[in-house]
């Protein structure tokens, strides 16, 4: 049961969730003594919990992590504290302090000046090759950093590899480009997923 349990979540996910519980743990310690904090949570708890961070002027990081400290109380079989009204107006009033983002999204006007900004940048023709590949699949294809680059080496497995791609051509031209993926987020169950990107014509690009 447990291996079966083990495989409902996908890696990310499992340390998104110790994370979770990591931090609620540093500030059990802090408040209640070094103790393990015995489930299910009060929602007395989950309050202090959300309401610290505020009184040291610090980012609301504790509303990601409540997810987790959901997950945790479900899977145990305990009521869910996280669902509270006291919680839901306490996270409701953390988002009205949150600084709204003002992050433009990239046009593709943009995205062609970045990467015309690359030869500023390095003077390898071989790295600016990998860095273009890299921004115009990112956009067209819309994935995310982490899903293309790898943190370190024992993650490699985790980012799009060379036989993801395939070029399907045409009269001996090439039409689109074919990736097929099989890990992202929630796909537990490790179903391929496919993305067409087809041809476009330069003279559209140069404008």
């Amino acid at each position: 049961m447990r291996d079966l349990l083990g495989s409902a979540l996908t890696a990310g996910s499992k340390k998104a969730y110790q994370r979770a519980w990591g931090s609620f743990q540093i500030f059990y310690d802090c408040f209640y003594g070094p103790s393990t904090p015995q489930l299910p949570l009060s929602s007395s708890q989950l309050a202090l919990f959300i309401s610290y961070p505020s009184t040291k002027k610090l980012a609301p990081s504790t509303i990601t992590y409540f997810s987790g400290i959901s997950y945790i109380h479900k899977i145990k079989g305990y009521i869910n504290p996280t669902k509270s009204f006291l919680i839901h107006k306490l996270l409701m009033a953390v988002s009205h302090q949150c600084l709204a983002d003002f992050h433009l999204p990239i046009t593709r006007l943009v995205l062609h000046e970045l990467i015309q900004s690359l030869q500023h940048t390095t003077s390898s023709a071989f790295q600016r090759c990998l860095y273009s590949a890299m921004f115009l699949l990112a956009f067209y294809s819309f994935f995310c950093v982490g899903e293309l680059a790898a943190k370190s080496g024992a993650h490699t497995d985790c980012v799009l590899q060379f036989n993801d791609f395939k070029c399907l051509v045409n009269n001996g031209q090439p039409q689109m480009i074919k990736i097929i993926i099989t890990a992202f987020k929630h796909n537990t169950d490790r179903k391929p997923f496919e993305i067409l990107i087809d041809c476009e014509d330069t003279a559209i690009l140069s404008r």
